[in-house]
């Protein structure tokens, strides 16, 4: 029995051992992380005993990666107003505090301000895109967008469940029309 307990302890202090030594040269890995990143713990390995952790720099935007489900409008200078209920995806950018925000099909770049608020914008761009007309009819056409957005936690009434809020506010221009876009969905 006493030897049992010695052997427990021993292998217990030897897995201690590596666990601390591969997470301290995992650490390594994170000596690059930037200020859009944080380092987390990373699982590697399919079973039981092949297990190992490592560290890497993981964007702190990756949280908004994902589709979201809202209602969408779009009211053009003459009055005439555009309704539907869509999905907007967003997904990594590649560089540090972009994404790509797909609204109606059509990729745009957002650039979040800082790292903590949810709050972007949709800088100036004309992308070659689908969207819907005053006349309700779908176009392709050059498309400028431009505008801002946020998204925040927002806690849903009489529940303890959080979501996640998607606000999209911006101008369209397109043969020679300007409409204004306003989304809100989670």
């Amino acid at each position: 029995m006493y030897k049992l307990i010695i052997t427990k302890k021993l292998i217990f202090i030897i897995s201690l051992s590596i666990f601390i030594t591969s997470c301290s040269e995992s650490q390594e890995n994170c000596e690059e992380c930037n200020n859009w990143e944080e380092c987390l713990p990373i699982t590697n390995g399919n079973g039981t005993w092949d297990v190992t952790f490592t560290m890497e720099c993981i964007s702190i935007l990756d949280k908004y990666n994902r589709t979201y489900n809202g209602y969408h409008n779009i009211t053009y200078e003459d009055g005439t107003l555009i309704n539907s209920n869509i999905n907007v995806l967003i997904s990594d950018g590649g560089i540090s505090n972009k994404r790509i925000l797909t609204l109606n099909g059509n990729d745009l770049i957002i650039v979040f301000s800082d790292q903590e608020s949810g709050n972007f914008i949709i800088t100036k761009q004309s992308i070659f895109g689908t969207i819907v007309n005053q006349h309700n009819n779908t176009v392709n056409t050059n498309i400028v967008y431009e505008g801002s957005g946020s998204i925040v936690k927002n806690q849903a009434n009489n529940t303890q469940q959080d979501t996640i809020l998607l606000t999209i506010n911006c101008t369209v221009e397109f043969y020679n029309n300007l409409g204004a876009i306003n989304f809100q969905g989670n």
